[in-house]
């Protein structure tokens, strides 16, 4: 009884830190942040991917209705892990704490019928907007994610934070390559295998 007590006044903490920490002074802000780092990291200071689920479930549920998916979580630790421990520690959380928060802004903008969803049209326009310098997403290729990424033709937030995350990588490689005449292929092609 005791566990499940910590556990959800954890929860409550970690949920109020995270979205009243906009109208709180930087140092304020820093130390809530270490205090929740703190809090689901334990004993050596570095979050795993189940230890952020936790985090971002609690930041998340009540525009989800549910848990953070974790393979979601292994794709931020992946992407913020600067330091290729495997784990994140509490600069690179920090790190992903913002971006984080930019990502739910632009959803909650972006999500025009205020469902708390993409359909493909809404998410067609999202990446649009957020994914710079590739070629246009072709429909066929939208018509490809939806269904990996969402759920009756509906993509949540955390599927959108792990499509947004794999579709700027390759974007990203694929002006690279492009840039120094390695690409082969077309943009889109690109997306449809590296998407898998």
């Amino acid at each position: 009884m005791t566990d499940v007590i910590l556990y959800c006044v954890t929860m409550l903490l970690i949920s109020a830190t995270l979205t009243m920490a906009d109208n709180l002074s930087e140092s304020k802000k820093n130390d809530r942040l270490m205090a929740v780092f703190e809090e689901a990291a334990g004993w050596d200071d570095e979050l795993n991917a189940y230890e952020l689920q936790i985090i971002m479930t609690s930041v998340s549920k009540p525009l989800l209705g549910r848990e953070f998916h974790l393979a979601t979580c292994y794709i931020l630790v992946m992407k913020f892990d600067d330091d290729h421990s495997g784990y994140m520690n509490y600069e690179e959380f920090v790190a992903m704490v913002g971006e984080f928060k930019s990502w739910q802004r632009s959803f909650r903008k972006l999500d025009s019928d205020r469902s708390d969803d993409f359909d493909m049209m809404e998410l067609q326009s999202a990446l649009r907007s957020l994914i710079e310098g590739g070629d246009p997403i072709s429909s066929g290729t939208m018509a490809f994610l939806i269904p990996r990424y969402g759920y009756n033709s509906k993509v949540q937030f955390d599927d959108f934070v792990a499509l947004f995350m794999k579709l700027q990588i390759l974007t990203d490689q694929y002006i690279q390559w492009k840039a120094e005449g390695k690409a082969s292929f077309k943009y889109n092609e690109l997306l449809q295998i590296g998407m898998l």
